[in-house]
Formats: C-alpha cells, structure tokens, sequence
C-alpha cells in the first residue's frame, strides 16, 4: 500500500493485526514502512506512517520508546557504513562490484549514496527487522512498482539473505493480490 500510495488503507491493515495492541507488531509494521523510503520515496512513506500514527492508541505509542539512529561520533559512520557494505555486497552477491560501477557510472555520487546514507544507517540496521525481512519488504516494493531491474537483484538478494523461494512466491501472491484491487499492472521480476 505504501509502494502504491495508499496510505488511506494503512489502518486497516493495522486494525486486522492479529496482535493489534501489541506494543511489537506496531514497531514492526512502523519500521517496515520506514525501511520502504529508498525504495518507493520519502513522500510516500511520510503519508503512510502520518496515517498509521493517526490509527494506533496512545497507549501503545506511550509505551514505544525509540531513539533516532544515531550517528554522534565518526566511530558511528564508520561503523554503519560497514555494516552497510556488508549488506550491500550480501545482497549482490558475486555481482557486487558490478552494481557498484553501475551506480557510480551513471552519477558520481550514487554508490557512495546507497552505502553510507542508505544501506549503512537504515537498510542494515537490524534493531527492529532482520536483513531477510527487509529483503522481503524490498522485494514487495519493487514488484508493486513495477521495476523489474531492480526486482531482480533484491529477489536473489532476499535468497542471500535467507528466504526461500516459498516465502518469495508468497509476497508475490500478496503484491498480486494488493495490486489486483488497486487494478495497478504487475511487475513478473524474479524469476
């Protein structure tokens, strides 16, 4: 819903958590949407998360207490940019370098970008969700956009990151579904 910038429909997935007052599934479904905005725009994140903060009680937000990620002393950046790196050459694997030159091929500043202010700060970070996770909500964005060269990095990137193509399949089966009642076409990607 957040890839296709439906925020209105943000609290009804919330409200059918099986879980609703549960102090985690918030966090997680919160942190999810956060983790969406290299992917799918800062925009359309701020509208699905202004409308998941409209729906949650007081009472769970009072009692979810959270920092921003720091990046305080340089030890952090450097810390988190490793991480990052980490991830990054997980993700893609033997193809790594590969991707890395084509980002930097089409603007200097690109790779450097997804390193140190992308994946190194928020898609590594593993506080709330799992590098596998992440891949998972990856995966569904890209499909629901319909940008299958990217799709198909993050599809063998969830794989290097632990899912199975079960699991794989089965986001598939949901974005189909979402992008079905939103009549939004679907990207195949994968493969």
């Amino acid at each position: 819903m957040t890839a296709l910038n439906r925020p209105e429909d943000i609290p009804y997935i919330y409200e059918r958590l099986p879980t609703l007052n549960d102090r985690q599934s918030f966090v997680r479904l919160r942190e999810g949407i956060f983790k969406l905005f290299p992917i799918v725009g800062y925009p359309k994140v701020i509208n699905a998360l202004q409308r998941l903060n409209e729906v949650v009680p007081a009472s769970i937000k009072a009692d979810v207490t959270g920092s921003s990620r720091t990046q305080n002393k340089w030890e952090d950046v450097l810390a988190q940019r490793e991480r990052g790196l980490a991830m990054f050459e997980t993700t893609y694997g033997q193809h790594s370098q590969r991707v890395m030159d084509s980002l930097q091929a089409c603007h200097p500043d690109m790779a450097e970008t997804a390193i140190t202010h992308l994946y190194g700060p928020i898609i590594s970070d593993t506080t709330v969700l799992s590098t596998q996770d992440t891949s998972l909500i990856y995966v569904a964005g890209l499909m629901a956009q319909n940008l299958p060269e990217q799709l198909k990095g993050h599809w063998y990137g969830a794989q290097h990151h632990g899912a199975t193509v079960e699991a794989l399949e089965e986001v598939r089966r949901l974005v189909e579904l979402t992008c079905g009642y939103y009549g939004v076409g679907l990207s195949s990607g994968g493969q």
